[in-house]
């Protein structure tokens, strides 16, 4: 590879981990959306687009960006946590209340491996 490539390399290489950012958060549905009513954790986990990421039986889910929920070992606090503030290359859905949060994740805890 010639020296004068290499400056285009890198920056064709930051634009498409940005771009693989800003879809990953689009396509997860953070940021709203969704029947902010829903108090059960299955309508929620549908509600929120769970499923266009991640994978878990419980929903018939089967997306293949984030975990699959059904190997995770978080606990109903853990997922709270991880799910209203995200990070990781999760979006945060800080729109959601406690109960909601709490409905989510007693579901996906509850629910896994089955």
């Amino acid at each position: 590879m010639s020296p004068s490539a290499r400056p285009f390399l890198r920056t064709l290489v930051a634009a498409l981990a940005a771009a693989a950012t800003v879809a990953l958060a689009v396509g997860c549905g953070g940021g709203g959306g969704g029947d902010t009513a829903a108090t059960d954790g299955p309508t929620i986990f549908a509600d929120s687009g769970c499923a266009n990421c991640h994978s878990f039986a419980a929903a018939d889910a089967n997306g293949r960006v984030g975990p699959d929920l059904d190997d995770s070992t978080l606990t109903e606090e853990e997922v709270v946590a991880k799910v209203r503030d995200g990070g990781g290359g999760m979006p945060s859905f800080g729109e959601l209340s406690e109960a909601q949060l709490q409905a989510l994740a007693e579901f996906v805890v509850g629910q896994r491996g089955r």
